[in-house]
């Protein structure tokens, strides 16, 4: 259980390492996918855009809102984030959480 703790404390720290990670799961599955397909010479007629939909919608989304969360950022910026530059664009936001603040105000406080 400490395990999954650690992994929740760190994606929280490091949204964008999350968000990365996310995106790099996702394109890991499509390949596995077509290749597994391409193997086994099956055709699936259009299943490829319905599972890469899928995943999509139940795996990245939900990731991105979570990185938005812990960013401080509003659920809007999601629509955004289906396009290519808006993965860059989110990758880009500052991270406005309050315990960011807190580490920034600390090693201002600290180099004065």
């Amino acid at each position: 259980m400490t395990d999954i703790l650690k992994i929740v404390k760190w994606s929280q720290d490091n949204p964008n390492y999350t968000y990365i990670a996310t995106w790099a799961i996702f394109f890991i599955m499509i390949f596995v996918a077509g290749f597994f397909a391409g193997l086994f010479d099956i055709y699936f007629d259009g299943l490829e855009f319905l599972i890469a939909a899928m995943v999509i919608l139940f795996f990245v989304l939900p990731m991105t809102a979570c990185v938005l969360q812990n960013k401080n950022r509003s659920l809007l910026w999601l629509v955004i984030s289906l396009s290519w530059w808006g993965v860059i664009i989110i990758l880009l936001l500052k991270n406005k959480s309050e315990d960011n603040i807190e580490v920034e105000t600390a090693v201002y406080a600290e180099t004065d």
